[in-house]
């Protein structure tokens, strides 16, 4: 994929703890890349808190839906959140 000058990243993040913070590590290597300018993410309320606190992520979207529940309302106000942003990958 050709991008044209700035990348928008939107990371859908994981829903443990322990798999936010060794995300974290990926979320360094994305935001040293020249092309990428933005990185979002997208995560459930359990691990939200770790990705605000990461100063490589601009914004962060809350999914809050329980594990193994389909959350259909809960997921197209996010979608909707996220379709404004344009993001180029997710």
């Amino acid at each position: 994929m050709a991008y044209s000058s700035e990348v928008k990243l939107l990371i859908v993040a994981p829903a443990w703890v322990g798999d936010m913070v060794m995300a974290h590590s990926l979320i360094l290597s994305l935001s040293r890349r020249p092309i990428v300018k933005i990185i979002d993410v997208l995560a459930p309320p359990s691990s939200l808190s770790i990705a605000s606190r990461m100063k490589e992520v601009r914004k962060t979207y809350s999914l809050d839906v329980g594990h193994g529940r389909l959350g259909l309302s809960a997921r197209m106000k996010a979608a909707a959140l996220i379709k404004e942003e344009n993001y180029d990958e997710a």
